[in-house]
């Protein structure tokens, strides 16, 4: 868990996201650091996930959902096919 990421600088921001991010692959996160947040990013997008719904876990408040980005064929105003990502 990152407690106020708004207040730290950039390089502390990514050292600390490094951190975490590490700790949880190798399986040696603290569960303590997992608890307290207001709010979940879940990114699947690596993982070639289109969209998903992120699972929201009391007591957070908000679960964002990311998702692969890709294009798509629409047509504009004129009738003309463009690409348009999505």
């Amino acid at each position: 868990m990152l407690l106020d990421p708004d207040k730290m600088s950039m390089t502390s921001l990514d050292a600390a996201i490094k951190t975490i991010a590490g700790n949880a692959k190798a399986g040696t996160i603290d569960p303590d650091s997992l608890s307290g947040g207001t709010g979940t990013l879940s990114n699947l997008g690596s993982l070639g996930v289109d969209r998903f719904n992120a699972m929201l876990t009391p007591p957070q408040a908000t679960a964002l959902s990311l998702g692969t980005v890709g294009t798509r064929a629409v047509f504009d105003a004129d009738c003309a096919i463009r690409a348009q990502t999505v």
